[in-house]
């Protein structure tokens, strides 16, 4: 695993750092680049945003939302065989490197988001390919064995412990016990022990030969002339069946298990979530969801679903930050707040002046006669 812990060295190198400020930019740099890392992470890109957020790690950035992108991009390079690590990664990060990662504002509301998005992801990757037994599985079975799964889920079990005292009832810990419920339940998928690639293809020609000399005569002679063989998939042809999978989750409106992280019938679906607005936040993507899903287990009277979706409304509602859920509605503010504070701080402070203090009042009952009674653009001083 030491090889793997080397390609998670951006982090390492975060998390043993002296406490205090690593890189030079302004916080106002440090949010603009975080917010490209998840919007790269929002269309798919996992591979930009594994890269910029190792770039950015390795700049003296601590921010808790560029680890999961960071440590995804080891999984799509080695496969399962990066999942020890990888646990074992995130498991420093929320014990001893829980201190030194920023931003202080929302950090377990904003981890926990990360993380939900980490373990949703892994599993849809595992699943599809688990299922599909496609040339991205067959290179993944090359190197990773039934004792590396085992090993995986010994450190996924820390981890667990760890985010019931970090992140307890969130949906990260959720999504993490259902990449550990595959990997127990597929942990036959592997082989028992690594094959050398050339190995690996001699035994399954051995296989497709030994079924194929059990076939019976008869079925033989009524089959047609074989085709011609198919080309092998490329990387590229299932990633895209992958993200038309997740597309066709998200048009044709993900299962219960998929929704409020329990497991339910097939056959079951939830209420479609209200219509979202261009540049809509992950956050809020995820918080409608979870209210059509309340709302439909509501009418199937299973309240007890209904309620463990309930309590983590509230507790979005409790913690609710604005700024994490509606961004786009306030980015104009911030922006003139931003251009103009040095003019606007001075009349923020200190006492007011009567009409001043008319003036605010007249804003809090009546917003259109207070535009009203605005007297124009003032003077520069």
């Amino acid at each position: 695993m030491a090889e793997l812990l080397e390609s998670l060295a951006a982090l390492e190198r975060t998390l043993k750092a002296a406490p205090g400020p690593m890189s030079t930019l302004t916080p106002e740099q440090v949010e603009t680049r975080v917010d490209r890392v998840i919007a790269q992470m929002a269309r798919g890109a996992y591979d930009e945003a594994a890269r910029a957020s190792e770039t950015l790690l390795r700049d003296g950035i601590r921010d808790v939302r560029l680890v999961t992108p960071y440590v995804f991009g080891t999984f799509l390079a080695q496969g399962p065989r990066s999942l020890p690590a990888l646990f074992s990664a995130l498991h420093q990060v929320y014990t001893r490197g829980w201190e030194q990662l920023g931003p202080d504002d929302n950090k377990p509301t904003l981890a926990d988001s990360g993380l939900l998005w980490l373990f949703k992801t892994l599993h849809k990757h595992l699943e599809f390919h688990g299922r599909t037994q496609d040339d991205v599985w067959r290179r993944w079975c090359e190197s990773c064995s039934q004792s590396h799964v085992q090993e995986a889920l010994q450190h996924a079990s820390k981890l667990v412990e760890v985010l019931e005292q970090r992140t307890p009832g969130g949906g990260g810990l959720t999504r993490l016990l259902q990449v550990t419920g595959w990997l127990t339940e597929q942990r036959e998928l592997f082989p028992e022990t690594n094959a050398n690639p050339v190995q690996a293809r001699a035994v399954e020609q051995a296989k497709a030969l030994v079924k194929e000399e059990k076939a019976p005569v008869v079925e033989r002679r009524k089959e047609e002339p074989p085709a011609e063989p198919e080309e092998e998939a490329t990387h590229e042809d299932t990633s895209k069946e992958l993200e038309d999978e997740e597309q066709e989750d998200e048009e044709e409106e993900e299962e219960d298990e998929e929704e409020f992280h329990l497991e339910a019938p097939r056959a079951l679906r939830t209420r479609s979530p209200p219509p979202l607005a261009q540049g809509h936040s992950p956050a809020l993507e995820q918080l409608l969801h979870k209210l059509a899903a309340f709302d439909t287990l509501v009418e199937r009277q299973d309240f007890s679903r209904a309620s463990m979706i309930a309590t983590d409304v509230l507790h979005v509602i409790d913690h609710f930050d604005p700024l994490v859920y509606l961004p786009s509605l306030f980015s104009r503010f911030l922006a003139g707040l931003s251009a103009h504070g040095e003019r606007l701080e001075p009349r923020m402070q200190g006492s007011r002046s009567l009409s001043e203090r008319a003036l605010e009042r007249l804003y809090r009952t009546d917003l259109q006669a207070f535009l009203s009674a605005a007297s124009g653009a003032e003077d520069e001083s």
